[in-house]
């Protein structure tokens, strides 16, 4: 009679809960209070692995981790190293940005080679320090090795060392300044992405903020007998019944008054 990981557990024939909200003491018991759905995300009806959250935007690389209907994991997929710029949830894994079909999420840079001719070519974003290679109508992403960039001329990587196939045809301050278009290209969508991660971390302060001015607001008002309409707590009397004073009183204002407990008027 304790609790045991659920690959360790066999319910035969009694009813095994596999998400959050299916408990009772989770649920939604009173008009206004937050549903359970909004705080666990549910992966009864997914198939297993890592996918993108849904309860993000494609361009937001968070993910959950599905097992048997169970959600496991959740989080959110790293900026890749080689290649420099963020991943995002992709056929089980974090997959970096230029190794995402833009038919699977709009956001990915890598493109389509239905009806292309097999080969290799650069990105339409720009990057210079990969390409993408179509074999078979199948887009594959692939990194230059290191100090080299794609010439799209003769298609393949090449040095950026004097005396090479690149400077051949232009000199080195025209080399460089290849190379910075490319850069700042790559710069340009990493901002993009940044200013969107900023914008989404600002509407969820913005939230929390607007939900614990509501919360204040609600301590002053309580719900009258004869008319079952929140009043001004001036206006009220309670009779037998208990009265709130504090927001931490109120069942679904307990999760966030853990270590950051609202201020209190009761002592």
């Amino acid at each position: 009679m304790q609790c045991e990981n659920y690959t360790k557990v066999n319910c035969s024939k009694r009813y095994e809960p596999t998400w959050e909200c299916r408990y009772f003491r989770l649920t939604c018991k009173f008009q206004g209070c937050k549903p359970c759905e909004q705080e666990y995300i549910s992966c009864e009806d997914r198939e297993d692995g890592l996918q993108s959250s849904p309860d993000q935007p494609l361009h937001y690389p968070e993910y959950i981790t599905c097992d048997k209907g169970r959600r496991i994991n959740q989080g959110r997929c790293p900026v890749n190293t080689v290649w420099g710029v963020q991943s995002f949830p992709y056929n089980g894994t974090c997959v970096q940005l230029f190794a995402v079909p833009k038919a699977f999420n709009p956001y990915g840079e890598l493109p389509s080679c239905n009806g292309t001719v097999d080969g290799d070519y650069q990105f339409p974003a720009g990057y210079c320090r990969g390409y993408y290679k179509c074999k078979g109508g199948v887009a594959t992403a692939v990194k230059c090795p290191y100090n080299t960039i794609f010439d799209t001329a003769s298609k393949t990587c090449q040095p950026l060392v004097a005396n090479n196939a690149i400077l051949d045809k232009g000199t080195e301050s025209e080399l460089h300044l290849v190379l910075n278009n490319c850069e700042e290209s790559l710069q340009s969508e990493n901002r993009e992405f940044r200013e969107l991660s900023r914008n989404a971390e600002q509407l969820t302060n913005q939230m929390e903020t607007t939900k614990m001015a509501l919360m204040a607001l609600q301590q002053q008002y309580n719900v009258t007998a004869e008319t079952l309409k929140c009043e001004n707590f001036t206006t009220v009397t309670c009779g037998s019944r208990h009265e709130h004073k504090w927001l931490c009183d109120y069942t679904r204002s307990r999760p966030t008054c853990g270590p950051h407990r609202g201020p209190t008027c009761a002592d």
